[in-house]
């Protein structure tokens, strides 16, 4: 029962830690800029990020005036078009899984993205046409022709 209690009160001294409170942060923002990017792969990064702090104040209804109306309508408009839930169920959701669990969050959330870029990459073609390890043998340096391809 101890080492129950001492790991419960070690995650809550983590829970009000800045790392643990800036892991949150930035993976539950990176989770709205994400998702707006995937449904348009034109959104540039700084856009989708107004867009996503566009939709967050938009939350509060005291500064929801202050928001200029065609930025309203174009949040609302990419988020119709996610097909996700309304956007206080997702940003919630997020928001109590980013927090609870920011650690395991931020490695899939980043390890994910990581892994879906190598995959698209110069990596995944020479996977792709090489096999596993002669693409590792190349980012290491090997010479091209020594290497047979599939």
């Amino acid at each position: 029962m101890e080492i129950i209690s001492s790991g419960f009160f070690i995650y809550l001294k983590c829970l009000t830690s800045w790392w643990w409170i800036s892991m949150c942060g930035i993976t539950f923002i990176s989770i709205i800029i994400f998702s707006l990017r995937d449904g348009d792969s034109r959104l540039s990064l700084m856009k989708a990020l107004q867009l996503s702090l566009v939709g967050l104040i938009g939350l509060f209804p005291i500064i929801h005036n202050a928001i200029p109306l065609k930025l309203q309508v174009d949040f609302v408009t990419r988020w119709a078009v996610l097909g996700l839930n309304t956007f206080w169920s997702f940003v919630l959701t997020i928001f109590i899984c980013s927090f609870l669990a920011a650690p395991l969050v931020c490695i899939v959330v980043f390890g994910l993205r990581l892994s879906d870029y190598a995959i698209s990459g110069h990596f995944g073609y020479d996977v792709g046409n090489y096999g596993f390890i002669d693409a590792v043998k190349l980012k290491l340096g090997a010479n091209p022709k020594s290497l047979k391809p599939k």
